[in-house]
């Protein structure tokens, strides 16, 4: 039966196979033992935002669309309305999302602190502590909130592994996100692999040299909502009840955690969907678990509404998120602001290349070797990261303001639903909006929200 034609016949119906494509993976833990990790995220298709397509308006029968030659679109956003004496006027809806001193390297954290002051945004810390320079009378420099000033705002995290969290660490911030969860590894705690855990990442961290560090997954204080409270009663007092405190979940049960959360007098909720990145997880892990981000902003949506909570409180929404129009999509599904992290890699010189996990990083962005952290800005330095992180950001919310103009809104606060229409049934289920073609029909599920 063999002969060259049925070789190639059978050879081909194998590389179609669904073994063919992980393949090497079966063949790495056999011969190691050992599961994969890596960085980025989720590898695959899911319904995203490019299922969902933006309706525009020509003001017959519609509302006019806003001339973006002549007439402003607003692009403000306030976390924390109302509820504290400072909270984050943002000039945009876009914000720096959560990447740790230690996954990513010192130059890179503070071009992105300098990057939100050029734009007046909002970075974030992640869970490895904020960048500090010591100096000689012993007194600390909290960088990194410098370097945000006196246009961008810091957000600092309150992890489960408390890396770098100290009273001054709180005081030198503009807002706290209580870390339960993000998207690349819900369920698990943060994985910084030993390599990364140079002198500088071991005094912030308060670990010892070359040791893996490995949150927990969960926090071992908060046991319970009147836990939770506790804490963010704390939390409070220590800022003077200043600034916005919010916590920051991962694509679970969407719906029931962020209901819970608004029983503990928070300000945002920040909800990381399937496609978020990471540093370093089990693949099995950004793989196997969680929800797309598609779905995960209506469900909380429906929680801040069914809470009665939806003007008080904040929705912050990352994973996966590209350009301007994932971010208007987003805002017309409910989000009031979104955070990047990926795109914002991408923006600084990341070349994709899969290293992050092990401190290789050929750009100089998810490394702590201090010849490769000389290759940030393409070589040129952190002023040259930050011009192209501003750059970026700055691009990403022209898109978003123009795409609000089209479709007839002088705010980027005004994107809703009936913005949308999706092009998919799935997209339709998931996220409970029109299915092009059928201007009137919301399936059943939808129907009461």
């Amino acid at each position: 039966m063999s002969s060259p034609l049925y070789n190639k016949i059978v050879a081909r119906k194998c590389q179609t196979s669904i073994y063919w494509a992980v393949k090497d993976e079966i063949r790495y833990r056999a011969e190691t033992g050992k599961y994969i990790i890596r960085g980025f995220g989720y590898s695959g298709k899911l319904p995203d935002f490019d299922d969902l397509l933006l309706i525009p308006v020509h003001g017959l029968g519609t509302p006019s669309p806003i001339d973006q030659y002549r007439e402003r679109v607003d692009t403000s956003v306030v976390i924390g309305k109302g509820m504290v004496k400072r909270p984050l006027r943002l000039s945009t809806p876009i914000m720096i999302g959560a990447m740790s001193y230690g996954a990513t390297s010192r130059e890179f954290k503070l071009a992105c602190a300098k990057a939100v002051n050029i734009v007046g945004t909002a970075t974030n810390t992640g869970e490895g502590g904020q960048v500090v320079e010591k100096q000689s009378d012993g007194s600390i420099r909290w960088l990194e909130f410098e370097y945000t000033k006196p246009n961008g705002y810091l957000i600092v995290q309150f992890a489960s592994g408390r890396w770098g969290v100290s009273l001054e660490y709180l005081l030198n911030s503009d807002a706290i996100e209580i870390k339960y969860g993000q998207g690349a590894k819900p369920g698990f705690g943060g994985h910084l692999l030993g390599e990364k855990v140079v002198d500088e990442i071991a005094y912030t961290r308060g670990i010892p040299k070359g040791t893996d560090c490995l949150s927990p997954a969960r926090h071992l204080d908060i046991r319970s909502l009147d836990d939770l409270r506790k804490v963010i009663k704390i939390l409070r007092d220590i800022v003077g009840y200043e600034k916005p405190i919010g916590i920051k979940i991962g694509p679970g049960n969407v719906y029931k955690e962020v209901y819970a959360a608004t029983q503990c007098d928070i300000d945002f909720i920040a909800v990381d969907g399937k496609y978020g990145g990471t540093g370093a997880s089990p693949q099995h892990a950004i793989q196997g678990l969680g929800l797309p981000t598609l779905a995960c902003i209506p469900a909380a949506v429906r929680a801040l509404k069914d809470a009665g909570v939806r003007e008080e409180v904040a929705l912050i929404a990352l994973g996966g998120f590209r350009d301007g129009v994932d971010v208007a999509k987003a805002l017309a599904l409910g989000a009031d602001a979104v955070a990047l992290a990926s795109a914002i890699m991408i923006a600084a010189g990341c070349m994709m290349c899969g290293q992050c996990s092990t401190g290789k990083c050929p750009a100089g962005i998810c490394t702590q070797d201090p010849e490769l952290r000389k290759r940030i800005g393409g070589g040129k330095g952190i002023d040259e990261a930050t011009k192209w992180i501003a750059n970026y950001m700055k691009a990403v919310t022209k898109e978003v303001a123009q795409l609000a103009a089209a479709c007839g809104h002088r705010s980027v606060r005004e994107f809703n639903k009936e913005d949308l229409r999706a092009i998919t049934v799935e997209a339709a289920a998931i996220a409970g909006v029109k299915l092009a073609g059928l201007e009137d029909y919301v399936l059943p599920q939808w129907r009461w929200f």
